[in-house]
């Protein structure tokens, strides 16, 4: 049993490919809101109706900066919202930064924030509705900066919604479904946002393809092969092999895997 549950907690870096395909939603789609169906006829230039430039509204993709807490589950709950392409893990939250951080100089310090950039097409989702997505899905540490609640607008817009909705809420002592306390949010500057080393990437649907990939090789491991008689030694043999070499790839892709990039 110690084995089983062990063996579900690793996770096999094999499997990243097929998280990906599996998670689809982690992928930046191209936004067209003029792309016909499949078999659809394409009309000629001559019969399509005529635009004057001020007819003609181009879609804007904008960014936006939250801290949420862990950015593990934001990053994978903001992508749910329409209008949202694209979420990345960082850290960020650090006045004139001398260079990127490690996820443990971030851990140990007091100075970093775990946020999520968020890239979002403003033609289909406000920024206000953003914000309450940023609220309802928060998951930050009262007392704590680095899982803190923040709001770092991108410019003055941004900012000027943000400060309108948050006193908006401190005045109704809103909370969210989890019971945080809105007036625990703070908005401060922007400063740079420094993506997080790759394996805080779609974390969640990773996660999810190796515990699913490892806990089926410990399965056949453990006596499933005996389905197939004529191979139950090669296949036992095999699936423990798969087994460790996943283990060790995952501690080695987080030992070794220090990329924190400034974007």
């Amino acid at each position: 049993m110690n084995a089983f549950v062990v063996g579900s907690l690793f996770l096999l870096h094999s499997a990243d490919a097929l998280a990906t395909t599996l998670a689809p939603g982690f992928h930046v789609a191209c936004y067209s809101p003029h792309r016909h169906h499949a078999g659809a006829a394409t009309p000629s230039p001559s019969s399509m109706p005529r635009r004057s430039a001020s007819d003609t509204k181009l879609a804007a993709i904008r960014s936006a900066t939250f801290g949420m807490g862990c950015f593990w589950a934001p990053s994978e709950s903001l992508l749910k919202r329409e209008g949202v392409l694209e979420t990345t893990a960082g850290y960020t939250g650090v006045k004139d930064s001398k260079g990127p951080p490690t996820y443990d100089s971030v851990c140990y310090g007091r100075d970093w924030v775990e946020g999520v950039r968020l890239s979002f097409d403003d033609s289909v989702v406000s920024y206000e509705e953003l914000l309450e997505d940023f609220f309802e899905n928060n998951k930050s540490v009262s007392g704590s900066r680095q899982y803190g609640s923040f709001i770092f607008p991108t410019d003055g817009g941004q900012e000027a919604v943000a400060r309108k909705w948050l006193e908006a809420g401190i005045e109704s002592r809103r909370k969210n479904n989890d019971n945080l306390e809105i007036r625990y949010t703070k908005i401060e500057k922007p400063t740079k946002f420094f993506k997080a080393e790759e394996y805080h990437q779609n974390y969640w649907p990773k996660l999810r393809v190796r515990i699913a990939v490892g806990v089926s090789l410990l399965a056949v491991s453990s006596g499933l092969g005996k389905v197939v008689p004529e191979y139950e030694s090669q296949l036992e043999t095999c699936t423990s092999a798969l087994f460790l070499v996943g283990v060790v790839l995952t501690f080695l892709e987080r030992k070794l895997d220090k990329t924190v990039v400034e974007m």
